[in-house]
């Protein structure tokens, strides 16, 4: 049978096994709320949700809130939160599920708890129709170790930021609607990963990071400034073998040191690029950068085909 708790919140405390299922299933809705634990009733073992428990897959809840004192570990469904993620202690592990986030002002908040993640792990924010959201902070330490997902996906109005962590993507970043800004930290594409989108909505700003594959082909850096998409593409040229990496970012102005640059930044673009080889490319000769900008990067009375490029 099935257990319809749709528009209720449902708490689980203490037990060591909070849901035991043969056949039934849970059923839930936008408005229900599933809570992990209270204060003072923490308390039970490791638990992994058991296989089809809801209806419906993704399962969709307005807020989930995990307060226990040991893991809470998703089974073979994916999960929808319309509100807030809440991590008060205890670790949430999505495993290979995917985590999608939608409308919430304030998707993830956390005093102790955190999120575990894996290389086939997915976070989503925002899906087609469900949009909303103030722009966000994630949360510090809200990852149990530095992320590695198998693809991150933005595609809410605001933008999201990056806290104290960096975040590594082995598969697909999807860059849709909104800009993904990686604050003081890195945005970090595994060799094997590609970019879907990017776009004046839709970018990263500041560090993106890309470990490079094997070959000669054409590196897409989607970087902008949260205002100007302004990406990159990066061509190596030689025998190149995988194993290095580059970080890009765009940045709006003239930067501080133009005057040792030989460029007249009175007939100039307004934006520079900073360029860091974090670890050597194997068997790269030489590469080709392409650079786009915006017409309003441009000074009044240039000509964009007299510009040269200098590095320095």
């Amino acid at each position: 049978g099935v257990f319809d708790i749709s528009g209720q919140t449902l708490t689980f405390q203490t037990g060591n096994t909070p849901i035991v299922r043969n056949a039934g299933t849970v059923t839930t809705n936008a408005a229900t709320s599933l809570v992990f634990g209270t204060p003072g009733n923490q308390g039970g073992t490791a638990f992994t949700l058991p296989n089809s428990t809801f209806t419906a897959s993704p399962a969709t809840l307005l807020n989930l809130v995990v307060n226990r004192t040991n893991a809470l570990t998703l089974g073979n469904q994916d999960l929808t939160i319309n509100g807030t993620l809440t991590l008060t202690n205890g670790v949430l592990d999505i495993s290979t599920r995917t985590l999608t986030f939608q409308n919430g002002n304030i998707p993830v908040e956390r005093t102790n708890g955190t999120l575990t993640t894996n290389s086939s792990s997915g976070i989503v924010f925002g899906t087609v129709g469900n949009q909303g959201g103030n722009a966000f902070v994630l949360p510090n330490n809200l990852f149990t170790t530095a992320p590695v997902l198998n693809q991150l996906v933005l595609n809410r109005t605001n933008e999201i930021e990056l806290s104290n962590q960096d975040i590594t993507i082995g598969n697909t970043l999807q860059l849709t609607s909104g800009v993904l800004d990686a604050g003081s930290q890195n945005v970090i594409l595994n060799s094997g990963a590609s970019i879907t989108g990017g776009s004046t909505a839709s970018h990263v700003k500041g560090n993106l990071r890309r470990n490079l594959p094997a070959g000669n082909n054409p590196v897409l850096f989607a970087v902008g400034d949260g205002t100007v998409y302004a990406p990159v593409v990066f061509t190596p040229a030689g025998t190149v073998t995988s194993g290095g990496s580059i970080t890009m970012q765009s940045i709006a102005g003239d930067p501080g040191n133009i005057g040792s640059s030989g460029i007249n930044n009175s007939v100039s673009v307004n934006r520079y690029w900073r360029v860091t080889d974090v670890q050597a490319v194997p068997g790269m000769s030489s590469y080709q950068l392409q650079f786009t900008y915006a017409g309003s990067d441009n000074d009044a009375g240039t000509t964009p085909a007299d510009y040269v490029i200098r590095v320095f």
